[in-house]
C-alpha cells in the first residue's frame, strides 16, 4: 500500500503529461497526491513527515502553475524538494550529532556510526544530483521559452498545453517547436531519468547496508 501511495501519483502524472500536457498533468498530480496523503492518514491515523512535506510542495508549486498557467513553477518543484531535503539531512544530522539515516533505519539495521554518516552523505549527494539534473532541464526549458514569449507574449495561451505550434505565425514556428521539445525532454528526464536514478540509488543503498550492517534481531523480537 505504501509503495502504491508513493508512486501512483507520479505514474499518473507521467501518463497525463505525455497524453494531455503539463497543465492537466499538474491537476492530476495535485489531486492524486492529496488523495494519497488523505488515504495514508485514514489508514495509519497519521501522515509521514516526508509525505506531508511532498504534499505541501506539490500543492504550492502545482497551485502556482495552475493559477498562472506557467509550467515553470511545477518544473522547479523537484529541484526545490531535493535541495530542501539535502539541507534538512545535513542540518538535522549535525545539530543532533547523529546521522539522520541512523535515526530513520537504526531500529531495523545495526551498523557502525561512521557507516551511518557515510550513508547520510550519500543521501545528501543523491538529493543534490537529482535537484541539479532537474534544474538544468528546467533552465533549458526557460531558455527556449523566453525568445518565444518575447516575440509573442501570449504564445502559451494561444498554443494551449498541448503546444499546438500551428496556431502561431510561421515566423515563430521554430521557436515554438524548441519550447515543445524542451518541455518533452524535461518530462522524459523527470519520468525516466530521475526515476531510474532513484531505483539505482535504492539498490546501491541496499547493497551498502547488507555489506556493513546486520538485522537488529533484538528489535524484531
Amino acid at each position: 500500500m505504501k509503495l502504491a501511495l508513493d508512486f501512483l501519483p507520479l505514474l499518473l502524472f507521467i501518463g497525463a503529461l505525455l497524453g494531455f500536457g503539463i497543465i492537466t498533468a499538474t491537476w492530476v498530480l495535485v489531486i492524486t497526491t492529496t488523495l494519497a496523503t488523505l488515504i495514508d492518514y485514514l489508514i495509519n491515523k497519521k501522515v509521514e513527515k516526508m509525505r506531508l512535506f511532498t504534499w505541501i510542495a506539490v500543492v504550492l508549486f502545482g497551485g502556482l502553475t495552475l493559477a498562472t498557467r506557467d509550467p515553470r513553477f511545477v518544473m522547479f518543484k523537484t529541484t526545490a524538494i531535493n535541495f530542501l531535503l539535502a539541507i534538512a539531512f545535513l542540518v538535522v544530522s549535525w545539530w543532533r550529532k547523529e546521522p539522520l539515516t541512523e535515526t530513520l533505519f537504526g531500529s531495523q539495521i545495526l551498523m557502525p556510526r561512521p557507516r551511518w554518516w557515510q550513508l547520510t552523505y550519500y543521501w545528501i549527494g543523491f538529493f543534490i544530483v537529482g535537484g541539479l539534473i532537474n534544474l538544468v532541464m528546467t533552465l533549458r526549458y526557460i531558455a527556449a521559452e523566453e525568445p518565444l514569449l518575447a516575440a509573442v507574449p501570449n504564445a502559451l495561451e494561444i498554443m494551449g498545453e498541448s503546444f499546438e505550434c500551428t496556431l502561431l505565425n510561421n515566423n515563430v514556428l521554430a521557436l515554438c517547436e524548441a519550447v515543445a521539445n524542451a518541455e518533452a525532454q524535461w518530462g522524459l528526464v523527470k519520468s525516466f531519468g530521475l526515476m531510474g536514478l532513484t531505483l539505482i540509488f535504492v539498490v546501491l543503498q541496499v547493497i551498502f547496508m547488507s555489506k556493513y550492517g546486520q538485522a537488529n534481531e533484538t528489535e524484531e523480537t
